[in-house]
């Protein structure tokens, strides 16, 4: 979303400041929650309710607002006369998330917005905001490669000027595109094939492991029409990347795994690790917040 911001509105010229007239609007010193809430036009998107409780308890403030400002903007009305007059959250460019809050806000106390501001609102409640609730959703390790997947095709139904900006960030991030993470995906996948591959590769590889030291690197090239975990990797990549057996995998034996096959569950990972950062989103919240305190930006380096 930092890519497209940037080449629709222009560059951030500070912490909480940027040279465009959407920055301007959305800037820490505006006006912005004087606005009052217009007739806006609904924009359709892929944020769906949220019907887990547990999950919802789980969002941050800010989090909350973004949900409930992308259900409103896709209902073409506020959901909560609060929103109104809710807080969007700080505006500072460690955290994008309060950005496209303030986004979002703007938007609703817009008319007639400009071409820009629909993109960028377009974007937020069909691709960031979506993928965002997505991996709450289904926030555990092993469900981060189908995560992946699902972001993919997401992406593939934006218009092609926002896919041509936004895919390069999708290529430098493609943890769970890795093809460890995408063999504990397949292996807990409820698709059989999906199975079959991760119990193949994952043997395979168990039986030519040698005990050298284990490198991890992202792929350089994913298969941006992928519709399933084993697509998502192109064939050179899983022979060009370095990598092990899933060491998150190592409790289960062979046998384990290739009972597999045999129509048996996968058994429990004991690893309760998630497959997000928010914990450490946090860690970047207090730490911009206290040193926009006691430090100008230009020492914040």
């Amino acid at each position: 979303f930092r890519d497209l911001f940037k080449a629709v509105d222009g560059v951030t010229t500070g912490p909480r400041s940027g040279q465009g007239q959407i920055s301007s609007a959305i800037d820490m010193k505006s006006d912005l929650l004087k606005l009052k809430i217009v007739q806006f036009e609904a924009m359709p998107g892929r944020v769906e309710e949220i019907q887990n409780e547990a999950v919802i308890s789980d969002l941050s403030y800010e989090q909350k607002y973004l949900y409930k400002m992308c259900l409103s903007v896709q209902n073409g009305e506020l959901i909560e006369a609060q929103l109104e007059t809710a807080q969007p959250g700080v505006l500072d460019n460690a955290r994008w998330l309060t950005r496209a809050n303030r986004i979002l806000r703007l938007y609703v106390s817009t008319e007639s917005p400009m071409p820009q501001l629909k993109r960028l609102v377009h974007n937020i409640v069909n691709f960031y905001a979506s993928s965002w609730f997505t991996i709450k959703r289904r926030f555990h390790f092993w469900q981060g490669a189908q995560n992946y997947l699902d972001i993919i095709k997401s992406f593939r139904l934006l218009p092609v000027g926002d896919q041509e900006i936004q895919k390069r960030a999708l290529v430098r991030n493609s943890f769970f595109a890795h093809p460890e993470n995408i063999l504990v995906g397949a292996l807990y996948s409820l698709d059989l094939e999906n199975r079959k591959f991760a119990v193949r590769k994952i043997l395979e590889k168990r039986a030519n492991e040698e005990g050298s030291l284990r490198v991890f690197r992202t792929p350089s090239c994913i298969n941006f029409t992928a519709n399933s975990l084993r697509e998502l990797l192109p064939e050179a990549e899983w022979s060009q990347l370095p990598f092990t057996s899933p060491p998150i995998l190592s409790d289960l034996t062979n046998a384990q795994i290739q009972g597999i096959l045999e129509g048996q569950d996968p058994p429990l990972l004991h690893c309760e690790a998630p497959c997000h950062s928010q914990s450490v989103e946090r860690a970047v919240k207090l730490m911009a917040e206290a040193t926009g305190r006691y430090s100008e930006h230009q020492n914040q380096r």
